[in-house]
């Protein structure tokens, strides 16, 4: 191997180091805090994002890549629980977290077995070495205490005047689901999709298909 060729080799694997490094991490002074990105619509720092819904003093989180703690700075006193869109840890990051102060945490009914205490421990025993290519990615290192994986597609969910529908959406994950959310009979819609697609609905890499990399097995339903 060259020594242009062994430079490269190292440039890239002290990119991913950096990389993974800042995912689900809390954000430093010099970046930005939560920000209101529509009415009622809270926007968390850093990359997954998160997203809060607000009534007064109260937030509904959707995902959990970082703990909510710049809410605080914003009038918000209380989370009242958390819905996942999917498995991976960088979008539940702070889940864990949020459990251990008693707050609800809700997930896909397809992510039991990546998201349970039980499920992770067997799906950690029984994937490595890793057997196949057709397996799950980004699991958490330990289950979550106490997650109720029970969301399903079409399941509607009020919250304070908030009216949530699940849309099923596999592809960036098996569990994936989307999160349809309107505040009263008049307003907006918005489309909450986990951290899978940026830039004006443009999904940023093939890599954020799960299942099988070198297959159609998740950019099918991706698309579709």
């Amino acid at each position: 191997m060259s020594k242009t060729a062994t430079w490269l080799g190292s440039l890239v694997v002290l990119g991913v180091v950096a990389w993974l490094s800042k995912v689900g991490t809390a954000p430093s002074a010099s970046e930005p805090e939560w920000r209101e990105v529509a009415p009622g619509v809270w926007r968390s720092p850093g990359w997954p994002a998160g997203y809060a819904l607000v009534t007064g003093t109260h937030a509904l989180l959707i995902d959990a890549p970082v703990v909510p703690t710049g809410l605080a700075a914003q009038g918000i006193k209380t989370v009242d629980r958390v819905l996942l869109t999917h498995h991976h840890r960088d979008s539940c990051a702070a889940a864990g977290v949020l459990r251990a102060q008693k707050i609800p945490v809700l997930a896909p009914k397809a992510a039991t077995p990546w998201l349970t205490r039980d499920g992770v421990k067997k799906y950690w025993h029984e994937s490595l070495p890793l057997r196949n290519s057709r397996t799950a990615y980004l699991v958490l290192p330990e289950g979550l205490e106490g997650v109720d994986c029970s969301l399903e597609d079409k399941q509607c969910i009020n919250w304070e005047g908030w009216e949530i529908e699940m849309i099923a959406t596999p592809g960036h994950s098996p569990d994936h689901l989307s999160f349809f959310a309107r505040k009263g009979k008049e307003g907006e819609r918005y489309l909450f999709c986990g951290d899978t697609l940026a830039e004006q609905g443009k999904m940023w890499s093939p890599y954020s298909t799960d299942w099988d990399h070198w297959t159609n097995a998740g950019t099918k339903p991706a698309a579709a």
